[in-house]
């Protein structure tokens, strides 16, 4: 008959291989700190202490960062898009209308209507009114935008147009994630990653005519 004592002794290493599983995952979170401010649950030795180390550890990594699958070790989730586009025009002309943002309406499909620093939006959830920043370099190309919806969120797109050799100019644009919630956001980018290559394909169209 098997020795219950020795599946005892089996339990409890089970129970600690488990354990450093959390603990290297709780690590990869980036809660390392959960430790460093609780000096009481630092040594190892001290079961009960560390077992209580390792549950706050991994809530903390998970409050941390929800992108992360501590089941699965990763990946990330990810949180931005990066796209491009080759405009067969002067990187001038392609800048100067980038920097207007009253001409946001005729490529970006979301715009309905933009003046004053102010832009209305029309989104799933209805029509918004936000507060519409622009940055615009014409030395570097650059053109942001920065919207801050009514209930204190902010969307960023930041973008840039470079020229080639070949007398045309390639548009690159960062496309972030929108301001919801994270459990939202791979299902929101993907909607967004799809709609901007429609808009690009717009703008290169309206500046190529």
């Amino acid at each position: 008959m098997h020795d219950p004592k020795w599946s005892l002794i089996e339990l409890d290493v089970l129970v600690q291989r488990l354990e450093m599983i959390v603990v290297v995952g709780a690590l990869r979170a980036g809660c390392v700190a959960a430790f460093v401010a609780r000096p009481e649950l630092d040594d190892p030795r001290d079961n009960h202490s560390f077992r209580q180390g390792v549950s706050q550890c991994a809530l903390r990594g998970r409050q941390k960062d929800w992108t992360m699958s501590l089941a699965q070790g990763g990946p990330l989730m990810r949180m931005f898009d990066v796209q491009g586009i080759e405009i067969t025009a002067p990187r001038r002309k392609v800048f100067e209308f980038l920097r207007e943002p009253v001409n946001l309406p005729r490529w970006a499909h979301a715009f309905t209507s933009v003046g004053n620093r102010r832009a209305r939006l029309e989104t799933p959830a209805g029509a918004v009114d936000v507060g519409l920043e622009v940055t615009a370099d014409a030395d570097t190309g650059v053109v942001d935008w920065r919207l801050a919806f009514p209930d204190g969120s902010v969307g960023i797109a930041q973008s840039r147009v470079t020229e080639t050799t070949r007398g045309t100019c390639i548009y690159s644009f960062v496309l972030h994630a929108p301001p919801v919630a994270l459990e939202h956001v791979e299902g929101a980018l993907d909607a967004q990653r799809a709609l901007l290559q429609s808009e690009l394909a717009t703008l290169k169209s309206l500046i190529e005519r």
